[in-house]
This record gives C-alpha cells, sequence and structure tokens, in this order.
C-alpha cells in the first residue's frame, strides 16, 4: 500500500505524500487574486479620485476662497453635494445627473472644464474614474490622521 502513495515536490523543494498539496496550494492562490481583483474594481476616494481632484479642479475650486469660482467647492463633499447651501456639482449614485461629470465630457468649449486654455486636460482614463465614483455613491473619505 505505501508504494502506491505518490511521492511529490513542491515548488520549495520540500517532500510531500500525494498530489493535493500543489492543488491547495493553487487554489488559495486564486482566491487571494480574485479578492485582490475585486478591490481595485472599486474606486477609492483617496487612492483614485483625490489625485485627480487636485490636479484638475482644487485650484478653481478647492479650500481658497479667494480664488474659488463659481461658489463650487469639490474639497469636501459638503461642497460637492450642494450640502453647504452652494451649487450641487455631484449627485451621489446618479452620474449622469452630476453637473461635474457634464462638464468634463462637454464639446462645449465654453462649458468644458477644464477650460481649453488650461495645460492638463482630463485624460478619458480620469473621467472614467470620476464617473465610477460618482455611480458607486460618491464618498469622501478624510486621511486617517485628521
Amino acid at each position: 500500500m505505501a508504494a502506491s502513495i505518490l511521492r511529490t515536490q513542491d515548488l520549495s523543494g520540500v517532500w510531500t505524500r500525494g498530489h493535493n498539496f500543489p492543488r491547495l496550494l493553487a487554489l488559495v492562490a486564486a482566491s487571494m487574486l480574485s479578492i485582490t481583483h475585486a478591490d481595485e474594481a472599486k474606486v477609492d476616494f483617496r487612492r483614485d479620485v483625490l489625485p485627480i481632484l487636485s490636479e484638475h479642479c482644487f485650484a478653481c475650486h478647492g479650500f481658497d476662497e479667494n480664488a474659488r469660482q463659481a461658489d463650487l467647492r469639490l474639497d469636501t463633499f459638503e461642497g460637492a453635494s450642494g450640502a453647504d447651501g452652494s451649487v450641487a456639482a455631484v449627485v451621489p449614485g446618479q452620474p449622469d445627473q452630476s453637473e461635474l461629470i457634464s462638464r468634463i465630457n462637454s464639446d462645449d468649449e465654453d462649458l468644458r472644464m477644464q477650460p481649453a486654455a488650461t495645460a492638463h486636460p482630463f485624460t478619458d482614463d480620469q473621467r472614467q474614474v470620476l464617473q465610477d465614483w460618482i455611480a458607486q455613491g460618491e464618498t469622501y473619505r478624510k486621511h486617517w490622521s485628521f
């Protein structure tokens, strides 16, 4: 009976009995990859959205009241959603109803954000990230130290 049990060697060179160990290792690796992939599919405010808003929006729609244009703040949830009494640029869960998405995708140069005169237009990937973020429900997560 002992002769019928196969002895196999795994990648680390350790001898194991039977052939289930490599299958188990492959199963664990595959499940970890699917969990990681699912996390990457969700847009994260700090990782994905904040850098885009910082690069393209905060100079005119950020915390500096003297530089702010159109009475619009995009650096806070209250400002972006209009909860502070200002213009609502974002409707959580509804990118088609969000002025932010309408403006960054506009073909009209007078309406499009950023204006044509800026040196850094939005990329297609950045537009998609913002649309996906709003579709997910648009959350503003502050840094852990605040």
